[in-house]
């Protein structure tokens, strides 16, 4: 069966590595080291498995495109498009 992005195989493999990563991160936010990377990695989760919308409105982000890591605006620019 295929869930949008990854067939369930695929989706299996890469499970336990991804769990592992966010666990980190969740464990890195809950003593407070870096909190804004914790919200982009949650909300990078959410939307993963968030399903398809016809439109997303919301407030603008309150950091500047400019100010964010270029590999992140790159990685970022077709979803914001």
């Amino acid at each position: 069966m295929v869930t949008g992005v990854l067939t369930d195989g695929q989706a299996a493999a890469w499970r336990t590595l991804l769990k592992r990563t966010y666990d980190q991160v969740l464990d890195l936010h809950r003593r407070e080291w870096n909190g804004i990377w914790f919200r982009i990695v949650r909300n990078f989760f959410w939307s993963a498995t968030a399903g398809q919308f016809d439109l997303i409105a919301g407030n603008p982000s309150w950091v500047r495109w400019l100010n964010l890591p270029e590999v992140y605006r790159n990685r970022a620019k077709p979803t914001c498009e």
